[in-house]
């Protein structure tokens, strides 16, 4: 019996050695191509830029279990710090990782249509010089 339970250890040990080093790629993955998005989105001219106006994060329940929705108004300013447009509506469900607060001022690379929510996979708060995203 002995014997049994030392080897259900170590296979168990071993399991969890090896989902911890898929764990820590996939974690080096996103950094890396974190670092890719950051780099564009503070290089584009094209970038949605502006201030987080009345952030809201709600968990929702559904069939398929809960996910969070992260929900902001974009007031858009230029390169000066002027307003610019009107602003423009954020939504984000799914698995939110990164912290947005009211006044943050962020960088969003997607293209929107006037009227319309956008639904960006990721943005870039500056505030915080981190990346907020959904999964």
């Amino acid at each position: 019996m002995r014997l049994f339970l030392n080897k259900a250890i170590k296979s168990a040990n071993r399991l969890r050695e090896q989902l911890q080093k898929r764990l820590d790629l996939e974690e080096e993955k996103r950094a890396e191509a974190d670092q890719v998005f950051v780099h564009k989105v503070k290089t584009s001219s094209s970038a949605l830029r502006g201030e987080a106006r009345h952030v809201q994060l709600t968990t929702q329940g559904g069939p398929g279990g809960s996910s969070e929705v992260l929900r902001f108004m974009l007031d858009r300013i230029d390169e000066k710090g002027d307003p610019l447009l009107p602003p423009i509506a954020i939504e984000m469900r799914g698995r939110i990782s990164g912290i947005l607060s009211e006044g943050h001022h962020v960088r969003i690379l997607d293209s929107w249509k006037p009227g319309q929510t956008l639904h960006p996979e990721r943005l870039f708060n500056e505030t915080t010089s981190a990346v907020v995203r959904r999964s």
